[in-house]
């Protein structure tokens, strides 16, 4: 199980493929919905106290950051995949009021952000173009070598 900044584990729920009941009130819990299990028993997210959050899609770093930092409870979401033989992450539970928050300061400095990846980007690529130059060189020394050498 994963750790959260504070060092307490993380709250994990599940998303559920197969029909499944609450353990405590008998509640229904259908594909697609969340299941969250504490001590071995399977509880809808009402019987977890975890009903009053709201899920975040993965995807947007810095909102999700940002809502986990200003939520008191959070819990992460993740799915079985058949596929990859693992749970996967596929978001979080946070307070509605951090998620606003988190939107809020998000949308605020999206152009600051914005402008960071664009540097990020053109500092990756000219360390790209500086790494093949290299390879470059270094493959022509080569050849030089082997013609000298007679290897050609």
């Amino acid at each position: 199980m994963s750790k959260a900044r504070d060092g307490k584990p993380d709250i994990v729920v599940f998303i559920v493929h197969r029909p499944s009941k609450c353990s405590d009130c008998g509640l229904e819990i259908h594909p697609g919905d969340f299941l969250h299990v504490h001590d071995e028993i399977a509880l809808c997210l009402a019987c977890a106290d975890l009903d009053h959050l709201e899920f975040l899609e993965r995807g947007d770093t810095a909102v999700t950051r940002r809502s986990r930092k200003y939520s008191a409870m959070s819990a992460v979401v993740v799915e079985w995949s058949k596929y990859g033989k693992r749970y996967e992450r596929q978001g979080i539970l946070v307070e509605p009021e951090a998620l606003d928050r988190a939107v809020a300061e998000s949308d605020a400095d999206a152009d600051v952000r914005a402008a960071r990846a664009a540097r990020s980007a053109v500092r990756r690529d000219l360390h790209d173009d500086r790494r093949g130059a290299r390879a470059s060189v270094r493959d022509r020394i080569e050849s030089v070598l082997d013609a000298w050498r007679g290897e050609s």
